[in-house]
């Protein structure tokens, strides 16, 4: 809200990043029966970063395999034996996943398979990598000189969570969220619509409503409510009344953001007190709106 709109959650990132912790599951060890079935069914004893987008496949599956340039912005592991890191592709060096540091040609320039783990890099005497040849296969062969050498007696392999450069042991959905979704210049105005003009509005709602006093912490909360039943306010009543006043807030932001006009709360609720009053009216003869009218001005 304190950059300028309603505080709603645009849907497609939020569905990205609920898509996000479903890849996550596959490489945490999290007890999920479909983290295990998918592990035990679709990618088996191959890489995730290297699965195909199969016909026949459904349409879930095929909908995180397209996300897996945007998971590995946020996947990192932490190498214990090498069994589960993918050299290629899993990010496990500063440089990102190899593939792209290197690009195409370094699978062959390094003699390494696409689908090959880091176990299988090393041995007694150290990382199996030829002469460098290139700046990338250099700089690579300076930082793996200063870190642990995988072994078989060392721990299994951690992936993390890496948001903004903090690393989580466990996916955050909301440092997530914030790290994908839009964001815009904070605007010095929106404490007076948000707080001084929203609450004492919301507040006259509520009365109208029946009411004595209701307030919501999170647009989640507020949605449960839009959809509960009380002997108090019909559903139809609450819901046609919510999107009144977000659109006469909206409003008011654009009058105030625009045109440099403000109203002030009781000016605001005597517009929209005619607009539940027309919208009502406009569907009388709906079994539904039937009876609102009465009920919105039993209150008034």
């Amino acid at each position: 809200m304190n950059e300028g709109g309603l505080g709603l959650r645009n849907l497609k990132v939020w569905n990205l990043t609920l898509c996000l912790r479903l890849i996550w599951v596959l490489f945490c060890n999290h007890k999920s029966l479909w983290g295990c079935w998918i592990k035990e069914n679709r990618i088996k004893n191959r890489i995730f970063w290297e699965q195909e987008q199969k016909g026949h496949s459904s349409w879930t599956w095929k909908a995180l395999l397209s996300l897996r340039n945007a998971a590995s912005a946020f996947l990192m592991s932490r190498v214990g034996n090498g069994n589960q890191t993918s050299f290629w592709h899993d990010v496990w060096t500063p440089f990102g996943p190899l593939i792209r540091h290197f690009g195409p040609q370094g699978p062959r320039e390094l003699g390494i398979p696409t689908d090959a783990r880091i176990c299988s890099v090393v041995n007694e005497n150290g990382w199996k990598l030829p002469s460098a040849r290139s700046d990338e296969a250099e700089a690579l062969q300076i930082h793996l000189a200063s870190v642990s050498l995988p072994c078989a007696s060392a721990h299994d392999d951690e992936f993390l969570w890496r948001v903004d450069n903090v690393e989580l042991d466990a996916f955050s959905t909301k440092l997530t969220w914030e790290s994908l979704r839009p964001r815009a210049p904070i605007q010095l105005w929106t404490s007076n619509v948000w707080c001084e003009v929203s609450q004492h509005l919301w507040a006259m709602i509520i009365r109208r409503l029946g009411y004595r006093t209701l307030s919501f912490h999170s647009w989640n909360a507020f949605s449960d409510w839009l959809g509960s039943k009380d002997s108090i306010c019909p559903t139809t009543l609450r819901r046609l009344v919510a999107q009144a006043v977000i659109y006469s807030l909206w409003h008011e932001r654009n009058n105030r953001l625009h045109n440099n006009i403000s109203s002030s709360s009781e000016v605001i609720f005597k517009l929209l007190d005619r607009r539940i009053r027309d919208a009502i009216l406009a569907r009388r003869n709906r079994k539904k709106f039937k009876n609102l009218i009465a009920k919105w001005l039993t209150f008034a």
